[in-house]
């Protein structure tokens, strides 16, 4: 591992140490841990190619945010993707990744933090996006504190289920799990969450399904600092998304 320090960030050089497949062309990439390097639950990261600096200037393609899939105890950083088949250069360069090839990993982030305010806590992910939940949904696993009901819903056509055991362990009165192959049976089943007990919502997805979600959950009186989504300027970035939908209905 090397250790790469600028005047404003620290990244870190570090080895692959394993590909583990979730499911098919879904892969969770475990990367060494740099001692300094902490974070918590919900937190994500910047992971880059080695190439994507090349003294003058950054290359936006090689480089993404990603979620963090376990716990700064651990001795590994994990990464969950989907891969094969992208025509992205950054997936391409981790599709053909082997053990011991090298990637930067810089700059930790969070917008999705646990809230243990004695409400209950409805997060909604598309696919893969159930990454970003798995160390939340572990965390409050080992400890309820705060916390009245934390219920995951996941849409994934595939029905792929990653993660399913692991996910499937924490099943109790306080954390539930549920899988919908179609759109139509998940709306069905938000909407009475949303109406029978107005939680706060976390989303994960594509910019289309946060932007469907979030429209339905303004509609039946969500605020809006109850919607938690793992992104910048979070206030402006929901106005634009129930404005978009206004104007497109």
């Amino acid at each position: 591992m090397i250790k790469i320090t600028s005047t404003d960030t620290t990244m870190y050089q570090v080895k692959l140490l394993d590909v583990i497949e979730e499911s098919k062309d879904v892969h969770t990439y475990k990367f060494e841990k740099p001692d300094e390097l902490s974070w918590k639950s919900g937190d994500h990261i910047h992971i880059a190619t080695s190439s994507f600096f090349d003294g003058k200037e950054v290359d936006r393609d090689l480089v993404r945010h990603m979620s963090i899939i376990n716990h700064p105890t651990d001795d590994f950083i994990g990464i969950t993707t989907r891969v094969p088949g992208s025509s992205s250069k950054f997936k391409h360069t981790m599709e053909g990744m082997s053990i011991d090839d090298e990637m930067i990993l810089f700059k930790v982030g969070s917008h999705m933090g646990l809230r243990r305010e004695n409400r209950p806590i409805l997060m909604v992910s598309m696919g893969v996006g159930i990454a970003t939940f798995k160390p939340l949904l572990e965390e409050a696993d080992q400890d309820r504190t705060g916390l009245t009901k934390v219920v995951h819903y996941n849409v994934d056509s595939k029905q792929e289920r990653i993660y399913g055991d692991a996910l499937e362990s924490m099943n109790s009165p306080v954390i539930q799990h549920k899988y919908f192959s179609s759109r139509e049976a998940f709306h069905e089943r938000l909407w009475r969450s949303l109406h029978n007990e107005k939680p706060i919502l976390y989303i994960v997805g594509s910019r289309a399904f946060m932007e469907d979600v979030v429209t339905r959950a303004v509609q039946m009186g969500i605020p809006t600092e109850d919607i938690m989504i793992d992104r910048k300027n979070k206030d402006v970035l929901l106005q634009e998304m129930i404005g978009s939908a206004v104007s497109a209905s």
